[in-house]
């Protein structure tokens, strides 16, 4: 096993563990992290892949594993960016019993972490990995913006680096009906499904 780690531009970490298909030694893993972080410093998914396919042939299988899970841990992050996030319905949200006597410092906390979509890429890499519908409930959630909300989401489209896809949920309280949620997020998720199976030929 190694787990490798990932720091990005803003100072946020990500990390993963790693199945190696050979045995290596901490030097090892340290000569290869140092030249990767050479390589690699603030390039993107697709730059990671294309150096891949370039070296292809003097990679050992570590090194691919490793090159592997980077691209698609960039390639996650370079798709749910704040700016490529849509929500609909926080009007709709506000007016629920559980802002009627709110402080307004509650409502701006709220209302700013879904227009800015912050906790969505804290939660992207355990929805894109798993499959489907992911319930995250009242304090489960990483933003304390939300530590009295529930959200309702699943990935759709295809795996892997270069196909679409992404995450489609619903915010709501604690308190919210999670079978007509849940219901509801996997129904469109598997319309999203179909849909990009047609356009493009991928299968969820």
């Amino acid at each position: 096993m190694a787990l490798l780690v990932v720091v990005l531009d803003d100072g946020s970490v990500r990390q993963e563990r790693l199945l190696l298909d050979l045995p290596a030694t901490q030097e090892e893993l340290s000569r290869v992290s140092r030249r990767f972080n050479e390589t690699f410093r603030g390039e993107s998914a697709e730059r990671v892949s294309r150096w891949t396919e370039r070296h292809d042939e003097t990679l050992d299988p570590n090194e691919r594993i490793a090159l592997d899970a980077l691209a698609r841990m960039l390639s996650q992050l370079d798709l749910l960016t704040p700016d490529a996030f849509y929500h609909d319905g926080i009007v709709q949200l506000l007016r629920r019993d559980e802002f009627n006597h709110a402080q307004p410092e509650r409502i701006r906390e709220v209302v700013e972490v879904l227009e800015r979509s912050r906790f969505l890429p804290a939660i992207a890499p355990q929805v894109m990995s798993s499959e489907g519908v992911q319930v995250i409930i009242g304090s489960e959630n990483e933003s304390g913006g939300l530590k009295d909300m529930s959200v309702v989401v699943s990935r759709y489209g295809a795996r892997g680096q270069g196909h679409v896809g992404g995450m489609l949920g619903i915010v709501g309280p604690t308190r919210m009906q999670y079978g007509r949620a849940i219901a509801v997020v996997r129904y469109m998720t598997e319309m999203l499904n179909d849909l990009l199976s047609e356009l493009y030929g991928t299968e969820g």
